[in-house]
């Protein structure tokens, strides 16, 4: 209405468009909040990380978000699939190119390069014991039982053999070091005022780590901001084989049973 009035010679026409700039920010911080808050039901299933990364590119270059920025993606195809909602991964990837499109807004040849490729995880090696096992007892049949018996299901970084890595890169200014400690903090954030809410990087760490991953910050060597998304592979029930069923360790078995009785 204020602004309407403008014709009228009744308000200062760039107080005005401040105030209306602050309460759309505003606006999008609470929509935010309320998206982040809201139940939703999500829709865990396998997904090829590769498939969610070409649907992201393709959006964002139909928006035109990309048109002077020199990308590259560089996807292994051979990654396992892994279990989320692929409307969450979505949503965390969009944020990491929107912020890295920001960053080199004002850089001369603009650069953006994501890249995916899948590493070994701690499991990776199926013989190794835990540091806490007792000497002399081997749970590893147990372990391995309770996989093949379980349901397919969320897995973690620490006992996933294959790891899924999304990389997202820039060859914008980087992060100072006292702002990579607090790049996760919601409301915090190095765009200047009333370009940035604070709550992407805070609500994209969140539905990571809600994924059972977790997504690191690092400066490039020759500039730039670096995240890395890690996410474990999906595990999926099967029937056990006769080592893994634990047959032949009855000795070691009936010991555990009874250590555990005790």
């Amino acid at each position: 209405v204020a602004l309407r009035r403008l014709d009228a010679d009744e308000g200062d026409p760039e107080l005005l468009q401040s105030i209306r700039s602050e309460a759309q920010r505003i606006d999008g911080i609470v929509r935010g909040l309320l998206d982040f808050a809201r139940p939703q039901r999500d829709e865990i299933t396998p997904v090829q990380v590769g498939e969610v990364i070409e649907g992201v590119r393709e959006l964002l270059e139909n928006q035109g978000r990309l048109v002077r920025i020199k990308h590259s993606w560089t996807l292994d195809d051979e990654c396992p699939p892994v279990l989320l909602d692929p409307r969450h991964l979505e949503q965390v990837l969009v944020n990491l190119l929107l912020n890295a499109s920001d960053a080199v807004e004002d850089v001369d040849g603009p650069k953006i390069e994501v890249a995916l490729w899948c590493e070994d995880g701690p499991a990776a090696n199926p013989l190794r014991r835990r540091g806490d096992d007792p000497p002399g007892v081997n749970y590893l049949h147990r372990r391995r039982v309770a996989l093949a018996f379980g349901a397919e299901a969320l897995g973690t970084l620490d006992t996933a053999e294959r790891v899924v890595v999304v990389a997202v890169s820039d060859n914008g200014p980087g992060l100072p070091p006292a702002d990579k400690t607090h790049v996760f903090d919601p409301f915090f954030t190095t765009k200047e005022p009333g370009k940035g809410t604070g709550l992407g990087l805070f609500i994209s760490a969140r539905l990571i780590t809600g994924m059972g991953g977790r997504i690191d910050l690092a400066n490039n060597a020759e500039g730039g901001a670096r995240f890395e998304v890690r996410l474990p592979e999906a595990i999926v029930a099967k029937e056990p084989t006769l080592e893994e069923s634990g047959a032949g360790e009855a000795p070691y078995a009936e010991a555990i049973d009874r250590q555990e009785a005790e």
